[in-house]
């Protein structure tokens, strides 16, 4: 009988370690993630590329920046300009959420970035919200300078959370990119030279 028991035990060892590795990220799938984005730079079925989500952000965030910058050093901002600049953050937004949108619920449960993936389309949400309200203060032959500024603001602040967010989520998936902020692009002048 005991040893039907030790028996039934070590049975369960297997199914115990199952439950484990199917309640957290694997290792390996990161591993398998940041091999396919290496290969292809892109990973998931529908193939999310971090580094053109990344661009567009970036993107985003300097045009916004910019409209921002009329709005608070120039009397009034002509517009056409102000138009030219809301309409790149649009466009760059809704590219960052195409990307986004490419996750499938499959990877993003495999490696438990479902939340990230939620945070990101509701900062994206937020600046599409800010981009119409900005949008509203251009209408016309004037723009108030004082709402597209404050609207760009909110644009900035919730762009940096979904970089914040984005980062924690390629960190589970075991993908490193490079900090576009930051990078050297000496070094990327000589590696297309090779």
């Amino acid at each position: 009988m005991s040893n039907l028991r030790v028996l039934a035990g070590l049975m369960l060892i297997p199914l115990a370690f199952a439950a484990e590795v199917a309640a957290s990220p694997s290792p390996v799938a990161s591993e398998d993630w940041n091999a396919i984005h290496r290969q292809m730079g892109a990973t998931g079925k529908n193939g999310y590329r971090p580094m053109t989500s990344r661009a567009y952000q970036s993107s985003a965030r300097f045009h916004s920046r910019a409209l921002n910058s009329y709005g608070a050093e120039c009397q009034q901002v002509p517009v056409e300009t102000a138009r030219e600049h809301l309409t790149q953050v649009q466009s760059s937004v809704a590219a960052v959420k195409k990307e986004i949108k490419k996750i499938d619920s499959e990877t993003a449960t495999k490696a438990g970035i479902q939340e990230d993936v939620a945070a990101i389309m509701k900062q994206l949400a937020e600046c599409e919200k800010m981009c119409g309200m900005a949008d509203k203060a251009i209408a016309g032959e004037k723009v108030e300078n004082a709402p597209v500024c404050a609207h760009c603001t909110s644009i900035e602040k919730q762009l940096l959370a979904i970089r914040k967010s984005e980062d924690a989520m390629l960190k589970k998936l075991g993908i490193s990119i490079p900090d576009d902020e930051h990078a050297d692009h000496k070094d990327h002048e000589h590696d297309a030279k090779k």
